[in-house]
């Protein structure tokens, strides 16, 4: 092994595979962000700058909410269960990545573990931790690469069946095919915080 793949230095080794699970997590959830963009586009009905400077004044919880109530008005309420559903799992996402990028990292007494902290619990006299294997943080970037990309094809079938119409039947052929489905993906799982000392024998969240 050269050098150059031993790299962070600084951070416990046998954890390299657990931070590059933090950062698949962290970079899906920008392609989440930019399936919201996305649905933004379609609320605009055409005012592209509106959109982007709309989405760029927006927190998270704003679009989420604004595309929850104006989506379906526009693009017609057979999109209300798909969008209902991935503001759901992408809700759940969100949730877990601010815990993973927010927290401070520690080995476990368990060698496969990852120990995170999060600030104090509400009385202000215990760590709040989460335990993680590295199996739980693929899992975690999984999902949200699922949830981006159910928006994403939300996006993309609110186009394509718009589109059929304008085309000649030929092109319309070679479309239909393109068209994704709506079919929702499973729920992503949310993951806890312990407000207490972990015993030793604590299990991790597999």
């Amino acid at each position: 092994m050269s050098s150059d793949t031993v790299w962070p230095r600084y951070h416990h080794q046998t954890l390299s595979d657990h931070f590059h699970a933090i950062g698949v997590l962290v970079a899906n959830w920008q392609r989440v962000e930019s399936a919201y963009q996305a649905l933004f586009q379609i609320m605009a009905e055409g005012k592209i700058e509106f959109a982007f400077h709309a989405f760029d004044l927006l927190g998270n919880d704003s679009r989420a909410e604004l595309i929850r109530m104006h989506f379906p008005k526009v693009a017609g309420q057979f999109y209300a269960e798909s969008i209902d559903h991935f503001l759901a799992c992408a809700a759940t996402c969100k949730d877990n990545r601010n815990a993973i990028a927010h927290a401070s990292y520690e080995p476990d007494q368990d060698p496969a573990v990852l120990a995170a902290t999060k600030g104090l619990d509400k009385a202000r006299t215990k760590a709040r931790r989460y335990r993680f294997t590295l199996e739980g943080l693929r899992e975690m970037a999984d999902h949200t690469a699922i949830t981006a990309a159910y928006g994403l094809s939300i996006y993309t079938h609110y186009t394509l069946i718009r589109a059929l119409p304008t085309l000649p039947e030929h092109l319309a052929e070679s479309v239909r095919p393109q068209i994704p489905s709506l079919d929702k993906p499973p729920l992503p799982r949310r993951w806890y915080l312990h407000s207490q000392e972990l015993p030793e024998d604590a299990q991790p969240q597999q």
